[in-house]
């Protein structure tokens, strides 16, 4: 069975995805010697990273899309509303080339080799619920309000495991 990491970066004007994907598979190297495999609309990005291939193994284009959506970004200062391009992400698992597929934010850090454990579950799908902001401002939470009377639960995409399988095809 193959076990690798997919990440998304689709550029837009204000965030190099790229390099910041570029950023994250070197900490998915380092800490899990997991293949990586980029998925971008922006491998053109890529030569003004000559040094990539230290870390990524697989590098799959799609095409540029045609429909976006504007998001808020906050740099640590400051909001600014951007173009958001992450409609790639939902083709994860017809486009993994692993048998175990790991897809994480290029913002996920990592700092050690604990998400390897993820692997060795008797769940062939995981998704996280709560992350944390390093700098310990905002723990997002699994419930948010729709109104006074609903409340729905929802997780968070930051981190998905799925192996290939007939009812993670129906999942992912």
């Amino acid at each position: 069975m193959t076990k690798g990491v997919l990440l998304f970066a689709n550029n837009n004007e204000q965030v190099d995805y790229v390099k910041q994907a570029i950023f994250c598979a070197k900490r998915v190297k380092k800490y899990t010697n997991l293949d990586v495999t980029l998925v971008t609309d922006s491998s053109e990005q890529l030569e003004q990273y000559k040094f990539y291939t230290k870390y990524i193994d697989k590098i799959i284009t799609v095409p540029k899309a045609i429909e976006s959506q504007q998001k808020k970004f906050f740099d640590g200062e400051s909001y600014i509303y951007a173009t958001w391009k992450n409609f790639s992400r939902t083709t994860c698992y017809d486009i993994t080339p692993y048998d175990q597929t790991l897809v994480i934010d290029t913002d996920f850090i990592l700092g050690s080799s604990s998400i390897l454990k993820c692997f060795d579950t008797p769940h062939d799908f995981l998704i996280n619920r709560y992350a944390f902001d390093l700098i310990h401002r905002d723990k997002r939470q699994h419930s948010r309000t729709l109104s006074k009377q609903y409340k729905y639960s929802y997780v968070l995409g930051y981190c998905i495991l799925f192996y290939k399988n007939r009812e993670n095809k129906n999942i992912v």
